[in-house]
């Protein structure tokens, strides 16, 4: 699996105001799953990071940072 761009979610929640526990809520996951996973110590599922998507307002296509490879960035 291509690697996820942890860091365009963490930009994307701090633009939002969305904290780790409404994250995990919104994923109903545990908040300590969801540091875990934003600290890449263990992976998003591929239905976490459409609701991650549509929660956050980014693509799924902006999770994988192929934006900011090919045209400088978007966050």
């Amino acid at each position: 699996m291509p690697q996820i761009n942890l860091e365009a979610i963490k930009k994307a929640m701090k633009r939002k105001g969305i904290t780790q526990p409404q994250l995990a809520s919104r994923l109903r996951i545990t908040p300590s799953s969801v540091y875990r996973k934003l600290s890449g110590e263990t992976e998003f599922t591929a239905s976490q990071l459409g609701e991650i998507s549509d929660y956050l307002g980014i693509t799924v296509v902006d999770l994988f940072g192929y934006h900011e490879k090919s045209q400088g960035g978007i966050f």
